[in-house]
């Protein structure tokens, strides 16, 4: 079957100009352009506990593998440009069942411009498991990180939170143009995507920068399914907005008088949400709607 595969394989994911050498031999070679940075980053996604296949369409369990690859070169604000896939397939799954599932990473590699080059596959007894690494490129001293936000940096976020569990985590688009458009400014001081919640990705990203951040309660961005999720948890829609991760959007700590400029020329149908703002003094608050400010645990989903 494997080497059926990798023959279905070759046939399907395209190069481009850069891939001297693919999927064909040992490594792959690109052809890197010079005054950019290597961008790299990999993720491990298993049956079970990130998605379940007897449950979802298999091209969807592979988009989401590669999509927040992605989402993680976006944080960075870099292009994607090439990913290794490699796969730990069930002895259960025919041919169909792998095809299928690789249609679904190598459609949304496709539609961001990043280009399928190498990987792995085996077949073991045990639930599907898949790793994948993204590379992308980014004009030297240009990254995004999560430290170098700063005293009076706003935080802004790409989207509303909350509630993925219901369908967004399959389905996210990763910010790719978004992080694109944005990287032509100048502001963004420091960047993470939501994977763990909104509430403790921004504390990482305030403590990779040695500063606190106060969230404004009425400003927190919210989605439909985490109220419709609330009902059934009997926990509050900012709960879930916080606290379930798994959004892929991405928080950034932008200096305001670029933000005022970027929230006007902003291009994309889903603003740029404020929700709060960077401060000198280490922790993690939340204003209430009253004014006060209320020391929190950030929470968060621990894997």
């Amino acid at each position: 079957m494997e080497r059926l595969f990798l023959k279905w394989l070759q046939s399907h994911i395209g190069v481009s100009e850069e891939v001297v050498l693919g999927p064909t031999d040992d490594a792959a070679l690109v052809d890197f352009e010079s005054g950019e940075h290597a961008v790299l980053s990999t993720d491990m996604l298993m049956d079970g506990v990130d998605f379940v296949c007897s449950d979802h369409d298999l091209a969807l369990v592979g988009r989401k593998c590669m999509a927040v690859n992605l989402s993680d070169i976006a944080a960075m604000g870099a292009k994607p440009k090439y990913a290794l896939v490699s796969l730990s397939i069930p002895y259960s799954w025919s041919a169909a069942d792998t095809q299928k599932l690789m249609e679904g990473i190598l459609g949304i590699a496709r539609n961001y411009g990043a280009h399928v080059v190498g990987g792995d596959t085996n077949r073991w007894r045990h639930p599907l498991a898949v790793s994948i690494t993204a590379i992308g490129t980014v004009p030297v001293g240009e990254a995004w990180c999560r430290q170098g936000a700063r005293a009076g940096d706003r935080l802004v976020v790409t989207g509303p939170c909350g509630g993925s569990i219901l369908g967004k985590h399959l389905e996210f688009s990763p910010r790719i143009p978004e992080a694109d458009w944005l990287s032509q400014k100048t502001g963004v001081h420091a960047a993470i995507d939501v994977s763990d919640g909104l509430a403790w990705d921004t504390f990482q990203l305030a403590r990779a920068s040695d500063v606190g951040v106060v969230l404004n309660q009425e400003d927190i961005p919210i989605t439909s399914a985490a109220r419709d999720l609330a009902r059934e948890s009997k926990k509050t829609p900012l709960h879930h907005a916080l606290n379930d991760g798994e959004d892929f959007e991405i928080v950034m700590a932008i200096n305001p008088q670029s933000f005022l400029s970027i929230s006007r020329d902003w291009p994309f149908e889903q603003p740029l949400i404020d929700f709060g703002e960077v401060v000198e003094n280490p922790g993690f608050w939340i204003r209430q709607t009253d004014g006060s400010l209320v020391n929190c645990d950030p929470g968060g989903y621990e894997h």
